[in-house]
């Protein structure tokens, strides 16, 4: 390891701390100063052109070439030709010339050949950072040169803390496996961004406060009501209470219903080149009173038929969020193809209700995403907005057709609550609904 010692006035340059002092020289140098008057401390200096000045050490060099330019390169020195590669390695190299600070790279190559830089990014005057452009337009604060082949700008899955007022944070955002670019303003909560509608088949429904059918839009399937739909007044107090939703309740009678569902089923799970969905629920639960083995299923299903009173795990070819009658602690995830499989508890900061009464329920969203790419793989995600805090997973492929339905069973959204054998209503309001595909 190359070493620098001043002592009394004189520099040493040497390759170990035990470099001696001769006590007279100002300048002593325990490597090289070749006839170029490049100085190499630690190895053997490299045939620099005469004109350069250079402090050469094991694994790279601090270079001026003249007044305006100043570098420091790794594995690269110029020579009488040019740059040129130390040994059989990758170079890279650091430059300021002029104001510009520029990073550079070249692929590996035999010792002594030419090196090719490629310009990686740059800083000009002007504050503007480049990637992969030399070319600054003289506005945009970050330029960006990408190929159709190659992402230009890649974000990780991140959940950032809000920034200072007058600013926003672009990060990405996973949701039930999928991840997108979002947004974090300096107040409020993030917002993800839309994807083109042109390039894919959207729908949805919103619920309102004033009527008992919300507002359908896109490609959304219809909806068959089972219950009675009431729309909840607006209260102030609590996060439910201030939401625009809509209410299905069920009878009084023991083994009464409430929700939607839909009587076509037109999806199905990803095979590996098309398929695939996502659907997201915004909901909550809102018994008026406390209801003992109450039972819910929220999800997909290759029914089509009215809900009955039966255990959400012992489904078959369905999956989606569900509140067991055994269990009012917390809800689960229930799949299966041919066969139901065992439910996945989501833990007790998850419970169906944390309160009694119509906005005793936390609202939650609940996403299913089944990419097009993947062969029989559901991602899913529960998020509970009061607190923010969620849980994610996927379930497939397992066993194709037996695991999770096959992809070639068709599918359809449903959400109900039953009161299983207690004879007080239930009820389950749902906020929105929202509906994607590719094709």
């Amino acid at each position: 390891m190359a070493t620098l010692k001043r002592l009394l006035g004189r520099l040493l340059v040497g390759g170990s701390a035990s470099t001696s002092d001769d006590g007279a020289s100002a300048l002593q140098v325990a490597g090289n100063l070749n006839a170029s008057g490049a100085i190499s401390a630690g190895t053997t200096a490299s045939a620099w052109r005469s004109s350069v000045g250079a402090m050469e050490l094991l694994g790279g060099a601090f270079i001026s070439q003249n007044v305006l330019s100043f570098q420091v390169s790794q594995n690269a020195y110029v020579g009488a030709s040019g740059w040129t590669l130390k040994t059989a390695n990758p170079a890279s190299l650091y430059s300021v010339s002029n104001g510009v600070h520029a990073w550079y790279y070249s692929a590996p190559g035999a010792a002594g050949s030419a090196v090719t830089w490629a310009l990686q990014m740059s800083l000009p005057s002007s504050g503007n950072l480049l990637l992969n452009t030399a070319t600054d337009n003289g506005t945009d604060k970050l330029q960006v040169n990408g190929s159709t082949a190659t992402s230009a700008v890649r974000f990780a899955a991140s959940i950032p803390t809000a920034p200072a007022a007058g600013s926003a944070l672009t990060y990405g955002q996973t949701i039930a496996g999928r991840t997108l670019d979002a947004n974090l303003p300096s107040m409020g909560h993030r917002a993800i961004s839309q994807v083109a509608q042109w390039d894919r088949k959207i729908g949805g429904w919103i619920s309102g406060n004033v009527d008992s059918s919300g507002v359908f839009y896109g490609n959304f399937p219809s909806q068959t009501r089972v219950g009675a739909a009431t729309p909840r007044t607006v209260t102030a107090g609590t996060m439910v209470g201030m939401a625009t939703r809509l209410g299905y309740t069920s009878a009084t009678t023991a083994g009464s219903l409430s929700g939607t569902y839909t009587a076509t089923a037109q999806y199905a799970l990803g095979n590996g080149s098309y398929g695939g969905f996502q659907f997201t629920w915004r909901l909550n639960f809102s018994d008026p009173a406390a209801v003992s083995g109450a039972r819910a299923f929220v999800g997909m299903s290759s029914n089509v038929s009215p809900p009955t009173n039966v255990e959400a795990n012992t489904l078959t070819n369905s999956i989606g969020l569900a509140q067991l009658s055994a269990d009012a602690t917390q809800l689960y995830i229930v799949y299966g193809g041919s066969a139901a499989q065992t439910a996945i508890a989501l833990g007790t900061g998850f419970p169906p209700m944390s309160n009694t009464g119509i906005t005793g329920g936390p609202i939650y969203d609940f996403t299913l995403y089944s990419p097009s790419s993947a062969n029989g793989v559901v991602y899913y995600r529960l998020e509970r907005r009061d607190t923010g805090t969620f849980v994610e997973g996927s379930v497939g492929p397992g066993t194709a057709g037996a695991t999770l339905p096959a992809n070639a069973t068709l599918l359809a959204p449903r959400a109900w609550r039953c009161n299983n054998a207690t004879a007080l209503a239930v009820g389950l309001d749902l906020h929105s609904m929202y509906a994607e595909t590719e094709f």
